[in-house]
């Protein structure tokens, strides 16, 4: 990623593919919010947490999660089970996990279940349901 300056000390980015604050100062006007939900988009998510590729990306989703009463996940089936460089958090602080997973990616959808994690199956494959069933 191209990063480009808005300041002459570097102390918040626009990442050039996504239209992002990153940096310091973005981290600093981050913290004076509060929301009632989070939407964090993320490149992996495993049974240890929530994770994504770039630190000063990690940093905004940390502080955003942290002042927020509720953390809702969006990831595609490519992103379950997996690992990516930065860890944002466990998944005792994520609320929704909503995700358009596989048949055969149940087992790891139980898991994030069993740790309190609501699942939202959306298209064909898993239903959102704690029954597991398969939707049409």
């Amino acid at each position: 990623d191209l990063h480009y300056p808005l300041r002459r000390q570097r102390q918040m980015c626009i990442r050039d593919r996504t239209g992002l604050l990153i940096g310091p100062q973005a981290k600093a006007s981050l913290a004076q919010y509060h929301a009632n939900w989070a939407f964090i988009s993320v490149a992996a998510i495993s049974e240890n947490g929530i994770f994504n590729s770039n630190e000063l990306v990690v940093e905004n989703e940390q502080g955003m999660i942290a002042n927020a009463d509720r953390t809702v996940i969006l990831a595609d089936h490519t992103k379950l089970g997996k690992r990516s460089m930065c860890r944002i958090c466990g998944l005792d602080q994520v609320s929704v996990l909503i995700t358009n997973a596989t048949e055969d990616q149940r087992p790891f959808l139980d898991e994030v279940r069993s740790q309190g994690v609501e699942v939202i199956a959306v298209g064909a494959g898993v239903d959102s349901q704690a029954n597991g069933a398969v939707t049409a």
